[in-house]
């Protein structure tokens, strides 16, 4: 009794790729949402960050999700590219996020980037010569990605922060 039923957080990036039909046997065992950290629909940022995937590979493993029937939780950075990437960032990932097909039951999650001088990505921004945004262009960024998005008006999914800084690893 109580049991929902089990969400999990899957690596688009890394391992196994899933099918639709893979999707819809852990849909049969109680699977209900697959969380998604896209961070960003930019393919060129993808790389910027070491990401061994394409924002259509994003696509299809987050269809493959829809598809097998399960809700979906989208993760994308804010911040995250400094401003060479500003709005190619917020073009191109609200594009991939308006092909995959969020709706009731959907959620979309902004998570806002903490840099630490120490982390590989700053070392690496720092000599490309990438600074990092102010507190104005992030909200402009989140602000920007939020108004590209196209949803139906009754089937919107939830869309909400997800401060990372609430969490320990």
């Amino acid at each position: 009794p109580g049991f929902r039923g089990i969400y999990s957080f899957l690596d688009v990036f890394t391992g196994d790729k899933k099918t639709e039909k893979d999707f819809g046997q852990l849909r049969e065992r109680n699977l209900r949402r697959v969380y998604v950290g896209v961070e960003t629909g930019c393919n060129e940022l993808l790389r910027f960050l070491n990401k061994p995937a394409t924002a259509k590979q994003t696509l299809e493993v987050c269809l493959a999700v829809k598809g097998a029937g399960l809700s979906l939780g989208v993760i994308i950075m804010i911040g995250i590219g400094g401003s060479r990437f500003l709005h190619r960032h917020i073009e191109q990932t609200a594009d991939l996020v308006n092909l995959m097909d969020l709706g009731d039951g959907d959620l979309l999650y902004f998570s806002p980037f903490l840099e630490s001088t120490s982390m590989e990505y700053s070392l690496r921004a720092a000599e490309a010569g990438i600074g990092s945004l102010t507190e104005q262009e992030r909200e402009y960024q989140l602000n920007a990605i939020r108004c590209a998005l196209n949803f139906e008006e009754l089937q919107k999914p939830k869309v909400s922060l997800y401060d990372i800084k609430e969490f320990v690893y």
